[in-house]
């Protein structure tokens, strides 16, 4: 709950909300920074992964929070070296207001965020489709191919490496 947040100028905050996650960048004095998809009134499911524009706000936490959880999680902290909280701050209020290209897939609140500390966009659910994408892509060669035992241990491997990737983004 936001009575127990305790966050720091350039955290990354991530709010909790039904089904989905938020992405914000902590600016001090309960202010967040954050790319919100434009228009957004709850789309169905296909429609949520269409591309269109988001809008980068400045909104206080409370209000972006409201009943739900959020929590500090500079996820990236021990794989990247995060940029000063100073220069965090100052990129996140020079966001403010700009319209920039939203795709659930491609381009969220997690790749702002991420981008705007570490300066680099980065989010597990692209990582994600793109290891299913090419294993799906090595079975669909193998099958061209006509090798059944081969198409048999692809599928095997690719259901092991499916779980355990599966595991390894559950525990974040």
């Amino acid at each position: 709950m936001l009575s127990e947040f305790k966050g720091n100028e350039g955290d990354l905050i991530e709010i909790s909300h039904r089904g989905h996650k938020q992405w914000a960048i902590y600016i001090g004095v309960n202010e967040v920074v954050m790319l919100v998809k434009k228009g957004d009134q709850s789309p169905g499911w296909l429609e949520s992964l269409s591309s269109s524009t988001g809008k980068v706000k400045l909104e206080k936490l409370a209000a972006v929070v409201g009943n739900h959880r959020c929590q500090v999680n500079n996820l990236l902290d021990n794989r990247r070296k995060a940029c000063q909280p100073s220069v965090i701050v100052k990129k996140a209020r020079e966001m403010v207001g700009r319209n920039l290209p939203y795709n659930v897939a491609s381009y969220n609140s997690k790749h702002f965020a991420t981008e705007i500390r570490y300066g680099e966009a980065e989010s597990w659910l692209v990582k994600k489709t793109s290891l299913i994408a090419s294993i799906t892509g090595a079975i669909v060669a193998l099958v061209t191919e006509g090798s059944v035992v081969a198409v048999g241990f692809a599928v095997v491997g690719a259901l092991a490496v499916c779980k355990a990737l599966i595991r390894r983004c559950s525990s974040r």
